[in-house]
């Protein structure tokens, strides 16, 4: 029962840090940057190579190669590298912030026990106190209190509205 506590206690403000609305502003900055910014380093580099190439293609024709034609390239081509890796750690973190929300309301379900309102269930509630909404069932045939995924009764056995 320690190790349950514990748990509870490390991920109780979890849910309401990543899926608050500043987190959430975030998240969408990072991914619509992110994915920009991978964009245009893409792009970045795709001309780079092209011009690269072209440049190569040139100094075989002119055998007079100006080193303009080959250190632009170079360099579009290894600044767009640099800002791809730098906005896909953007989109990584951005996902880290969702992954993080959503992984949080799923421990929050299992593991803290709360009501689809958000409210914490404590183990003998048959209500939540929040919202009214029943999240236990109650068997009419016996009146033992069963999970709220329970399908038939555990005492009786009588199958639960």
């Amino acid at each position: 029962m320690k190790l349950l506590d514990t748990i509870k206690q490390l991920n109780a403000n979890i849910s309401d840090v990543a899926t608050c609305e500043k987190a959430k502003k975030l998240r969408k900055k990072l991914l619509v940057g992110g994915g920009i910014g991978a964009a245009v380093g893409i792009i970045m580099v795709l001309t780079g190579f092209i011009l690269f190439m072209v440049a190569g293609d040139n100094m075989m024709d002119t055998m007079a190669p100006s080193m303009t034609s080959f250190i632009f390239p170079m360099l579009l081509f290894i600044l767009g590298g640099l800002a791809t890796t730098v906005s896909i750690y953007f989109i990584k973190a951005g996902l880290a912030i969702l992954i993080g929300g959503e992984s949080s309301k799923f421990i929050d379900k299992t593991v803290n026990n709360r009501c689809e309102c958000g409210e914490t269930i404590k183990e003998g509630d048959k209500f939540c106190p929040k919202c009214g909404k029943p999240v236990r069932k109650t068997c009419k045939a016996c009146g033992k209190v069963n999970e709220p995924s329970a399908e038939y009764c555990s005492e009786c056995g009588k199958k639960l509205d």
